[in-house]
């Protein structure tokens, strides 16, 4: 299955995954925030998947998508906040 650019449910696509995930946290800016957090979530990494959302609603306030994203995990992880 292909989300963005990034394959999930595979090996390579777990390996991307974490590579993502680690580019995250070190603060790289993607510009397909959105795909990268629904890879993210796909592969059973809800925090990064947030983290990712929450970067791209940071960069542009008016983007819904990512608003929406960032509500739907937190009440998926108990977060309202």
């Amino acid at each position: 299955m292909m989300d963005g650019i990034v394959a999930t449910g595979t090996a390579e696509g777990r390996q991307a995954v974490l590579a993502l995930q680690a580019a995250l946290e070190a603060g790289a800016d993607f510009s397909g925030g959105l795909e990268s957090g629904a890879a993210l979530h796909a592969d059973g990494m809800p925090e990064a998947a947030l983290a990712a959302f929450e970067a791209v609603a940071a960069r542009e306030p008016g983007n819904l998508a990512a608003w929406h994203a960032v509500a739907t995990l937190r009440f998926q992880l108990d977060r309202p906040q």
